[in-house]
């Protein structure tokens, strides 16, 4: 199950609005009952398979500080670290 959402994550990573997309993916897995840290280690996996491309890596990284609230309140994906 963890490779199919790794590649659910680099399809996503294909589109040009990947940003939003991807924190429509990271909504739709905490809707399913995924914890903070299962989408937060999924997203790191992604980021390692990435590492040489700057661009989709970046993007993972910004969505990764609005998993973690490294970001704005309003554009938290959880609303603590403990979620």
């Amino acid at each position: 199950m963890e490779q199919e959402l790794q590649d659910q994550l680099l399809r996503v990573l294909e589109k040009s609005d990947a940003y939003q997309a991807l924190r429509q993916v990271v909504l739709a897995w905490k809707a399913s009952g995924m914890k903070q840290q299962a989408v937060l280690n999924v997203f790191e996996q992604v980021r390692q398979r990435v590492v040489e491309q700057e661009a989709k890596e970046d993007v993972l990284l910004d969505v990764m500080d609005c998993i973690v609230g490294y970001c704005a309140s309003e554009a938290r994906l959880f609303e603590s670290t403990e979620d």
